[in-house]
Order: structure tokens, then C-alpha cells, then sequence
């Protein structure tokens, strides 16, 4: 039997896949390290490993999106209306955040997320999820309403 000659080339990328294959992995598994890096603030480990959401006590509304999602990106422009709109500190007093789920798969399965885009408002430990029009008033009045 007979093995085809390595070239630099294919090692090179046979050892890019192995790595991206742990990077992958890493962030499935919820693991510090690369999983951390890619993630969004507020997101930590409960004691069985899973990655959750902390909430300090403070109202949350959180954007679950693909980046190659149609509907989010026609979204975006609105998400990003709401947040300049909160930062400005007009509205109620919510931390507005995004989980990009091409970069931490872990967090949107630990949330439950089967489509894009989800918006949910975390507020004293209990979760709404939004169903209404994709725009930035639309949002707001949901936020006033919860």
C-alpha cells in the first residue's frame, strides 16, 4: 500500500482543520478560552457547564441573529436605531446586546433559540420573547409594556 506524498500545502491545511475542528469544539463544549473570546458580556458557566446568562438585575433585551439571515440583516438597521436610542439614554433603562450565532452556537442552544431573528427581554429571571413587527418603535413599545 501506497500514501500519496504530503506536500507543505496539504499539511498546512490539514492542520487548520484540526484546529478549526477545536475551536469548534471548544465553543460548543462552553469552555473558557476561545468560547469567551467570541460571545457576548453576561454569559457564564452554572455548575453543570452549560453557558447561561447572568443578569445582575438589570432589564436585558438581547438579539439572537445569523449573519446570513435575510431577515436580519433587514433587521439590523432598526437593532441598531434602538440601541443609539438607548445609549443616548432616552427610553427605559434596559442593556441592549446581541448573540452573533454563527460565533457562540453555545449560547444561543443554552437560550432555547430555534430561528432568527429572536429578540427576548430578560427581566427579573423570567424571559419574553418578542414576536412583533421587526422595528425599532415596535421594539421600544414592547420593552415599555414588560
Amino acid at each position: 500500500m501506497s500514501f500519496p506524498q504530503m506536500t507543505k500545502t496539504n499539511v498546512v491545511l490539514a492542520v487548520l482543520a484540526v484546529l478549526l475542528a477545536l475551536a469548534y469544539y471548544h465553543n460548543l463544549a462552553g469552555l473558557k478560552g476561545l468560547a469567551s473570546h467570541v460571545g457576548i458580556e453576561g454569559f457564564q458557566q452554572d455548575k453543570k457547564g452549560h453557558r447561561t446568562y447572568h443578569h445582575h438585575g438589570h432589564t436585558k433585551l438581547v438579539l439572537y441573529f445569523h449573519p446570513s439571515c435575510g431577515h436580519c440583516k433587514k433587521m439590523m438597521p432598526e437593532w441598531q436605531r434602538l440601541e443609539a436610542h438607548h445609549k443616548k439614554g432616552l427610553g427605559k433603562k434596559v442593556e441592549i446586546k446581541k448573540v452573533n450565532a454563527q460565533l457562540n452556537p453555545a449560547a444561543v442552544a443554552a437560550a432555547g433559540v430555534r430561528g432568527f431573528p429572536t429578540v427576548v427581554l430578560s427581566k427579573a429571571g423570567t424571559d419574553k420573547v418578542y414576536t412583533g413587527p421587526r422595528k425599532a418603535e415596535a421594539i421600544e413599545a414592547f420593552i415599555n409594556a414588560n
